[in-house]
C-alpha cells in the first residue's frame, strides 16, 4: 500500500531542491485543465509559493472551455496564481510567414507541433524573466510512448511526474 503522504513530502522536497540547485524562486508550468498539469501545479505549489500556471490557448477547438474552467478551478482551489496567453495570432503569423517563404506544402505533425513549441516558448521566456523554473506536466505513459513534442512540452527543467503512470496520477 503507497503512503501518499510520504510520497507527497518527497516530491515536494524534491522540487524545493531542484529550486535550490537552481537558484531560482519560483515555477511557472503549463495549465492545460487536465489531471497531469493538476497533479503538477499542486505539487509545485505546495513546495513553493511563488508557482504561476500559464493557461496557454493557440488555435484550440476541442473541450477548449472546458479545459480553461477545470484549470481555472484546481488554481483557485489550491492559490495558484494563473494567466493566460493566447497564442493563437502567433501561431498563425508564423504559419503564414512559412507557408508564404516555403515551396513544400507544410505536413499535419508539422503544423499540429508548433502549438507545443510556442508554448514552450511562452513558458521558458516567462521563467527566465521572472527566476523560475519550467515544470514539465508529462506522466511515464506519455514519456514512454512518446507522446510529446520534441523541443515543446518534452523540453523542461524537472517533471515532477515523470515516473507516474496515467493510472497514479
Amino acid at each position: 500500500m503507497r503512503d501518499y503522504k510520504l510520497e507527497l513530502e518527497a516530491r515536494v522536497k524534491w522540487i524545493q531542491e531542484r529550486l535550490a540547485d537552481a537558484h531560482c524562486s519560483g515555477i511557472v508550468y503549463g495549465n492545460s485543465g487536465g489531471k497531469d498539469s493538476a497533479l503538477v501545479g499542486i505539487l509545485c505549489k505546495k513546495a513553493c509559493d511563488n508557482t504561476v500556471g500559464i493557461i496557454l490557448p493557440c488555435a484550440s477547438k476541442r473541450n477548449f472551455g472546458e479545459d480553461m474552467k477545470d484549470g481555472l478551478e484546481v488554481a483557485e482551489q489550491f492559490g495558484i496564481e494563473t494567466r493566460t496567453i493566447d497564442l493563437t495570432e502567433t501561431r498563425q503569423t508564423l504559419l503564414d510567414q512559412i507557408k508564404k517563404n516555403n515551396p513544400n506544402d507544410l505536413t499535419d505533425a508539422a503544423i499540429s507541433n508548433m502549438a507545443p513549441r510556442l508554448r514552450m516558448t511562452t513558458l521558458y521566456t516567462i521563467g527566465q524573466s521572472e527566476g523560475r523554473l519550467v515544470a514539465g506536466t508529462g506522466n511515464r505513459d506519455e514519456i514512454y510512448v512518446g507522446y510529446y513534442t520534441k523541443y515543446g512540452d518534452g523540453g523542461t527543467d524537472f517533471n515532477p511526474i515523470a515516473d507516474l503512470t496515467v493510472g497514479e496520477v
